[in-house]
């Protein structure tokens, strides 16, 4: 790829501002929307947050009740 090291260099790379305000923020919510799949951004998320977290599962638990209010069907987050 010409040029790769100045900037994203194709459309599927590139984040739109929405995708890109989201991760900024850390808006695991907004991105479930945008069609992020949910167990890899909690992954992210865990390995960047868990630490702060005092109890055993605390930021997984307030992961969960953050997506609850969604109903199935999901947005699509195939892979």
């Amino acid at each position: 790829m010409l040029n790769c090291h100045t900037g994203e260099a194709s459309t599927w790379l590139r984040f739109t501002p929405a995708e890109r305000a989201a991760l900024i923020a850390h808006d695991h919510v907004a991105l479930f929307q945008l069609g992020a799949h949910p167990f890899l951004t909690l992954t992210l998320f865990i390995a960047m947050f868990e630490r702060d977290n005092t109890e055993p599962l605390e930021y997984q638990k307030a992961y969960a009740a953050r997506l609850a209010h969604f109903d199935l069907p999901y947005p699509d987050i195939a892979t």
